[in-house]
């Protein structure tokens, strides 16, 4: 299978996956107010709407990239076709194709036009040459078309997802402009969680800063139920241009901490998260964070609070 149809079929998995679990949790949640009550569920479900938003913004990246791979393939596909006709046209008439594009005469050609004599030669190399030019410039349009269909598919898959790092402020500073890529996660986090069979769970969390600390805790919350971590590991980037220091991290990861995250795919899965970490401090972009990640477990979505100590 192409690479294009295989992202695209990965994408096309990975949205409608998250759809489900979108639709989940937002009927988990709605049904919480009956047995989570008072300031804490109000916050946890106010919460939910910010990251459910993230995931509405992720499921139509999701979409927009699996369109792009299809359009492309496709494209590519019948360029790429076209290409091959029109230079299996000039290796059928005698010619010889250089990598470029550029046909050439053949020995065997230049052998016949040999045998003619000197004027019937020169005649028949004449006619063959233009033959060849002609051929030349047939593929040489055919492969700028193709390249022009490998270039569009390349902006069409990156502009897809392009707006997720706006989005969420994680992009490196000295990227902008110049080409550049995403700033290294802030940190790490490795969760162990169950929630099966029952919708109320949790489990526990290590994080790792990227100045090397490391801090642990016990997570609760509530999560599909059958949702299991075992573990799954995800980088996580605070909501901010620039890149955070020690101190920052260690006042955001210090303390109580909320985090609505999803995993799709069966044993092997990958995860996404947002964070609202450093509370009570809130209200500030910099306040929460979004972890990109996979690990081990079941599909399943939750949201869960925890309460970080720095052992390093």
């Amino acid at each position: 299978m192409s690479p294009l149809l295989t992202l695209a079929d990965e994408w096309r998995q990975g949205h409608q996956d998250a759809g489900g679990h979108q639709a989940t949790v937002a009927a988990d949640v709605a049904l919480s107010p009956e047995f989570w009550q008072g300031t804490g569920g109000d916050t946890m479900r106010e919460r939910h709407g910010k990251a459910d938003d993230f995931l509405t913004h992720t499921i139509n990246a999701l979409v927009a990239g699996d369109t792009a791979a299809r359009d492309g393939h496709a494209a590519i596909t019948a360029d790429h076709q076209r290409a091959l006709g029109k230079i299996d046209d000039a290796e059928r008439a005698g010619y010889q194709v250089a990598e470029d594009g550029s046909v050439h005469l053949s020995t065997t050609q230049r052998l016949l036009a040999a045998a003619l004599g000197p004027i019937g030669g020169m005649l028949t190399m004449g006619a063959m040459q233009r033959n060849a030019s002609r051929h030349s410039g047939v593929i040489q349009s055919a492969l700028g078309f193709l390249g022009d269909s490998l270039d569009h598919a390349t902006g069409s898959i990156t502009g897809a997802f392009q707006g997720l790092a706006a989005l969420t402020g994680i992009a490196s500073p000295d990227s902008q402009g110049s080409g550049g890529g995403l700033r290294s996660p802030d940190y790490y986090s490795i969760d162990f969680g169950a929630f099966s069979p029952w919708l109320i769970g949790g489990g526990g969390v290590v994080t790792i800063t990227r100045n090397g600390h490391v801090y642990v805790g016990p997570q609760i919350g509530i999560g599909t139920p059958g949702d299991i971590e075992l573990p799954v590991v995800r980088g996580g980037w605070i909501n901010q241009g620039d890149t955070p220091s020690a101190d920052q991290l260690d006042g955001y990861i210090h303390g109580w901490g909320v985090t609505a995250s999803g995993q799709a795919g069966p044993g092997v899965v990958g995860s996404v998260g947002e964070t609202w970490g450093g509370i009570p401090d809130f209200g500030h972009l910099n306040d929460y964070s979004t972890e990109v990640g996979g690990g081990f477990g079941t599909p399943g979505a939750a949201l869960t609070g925890s309460y970080m100590f720095r052992i390093w």
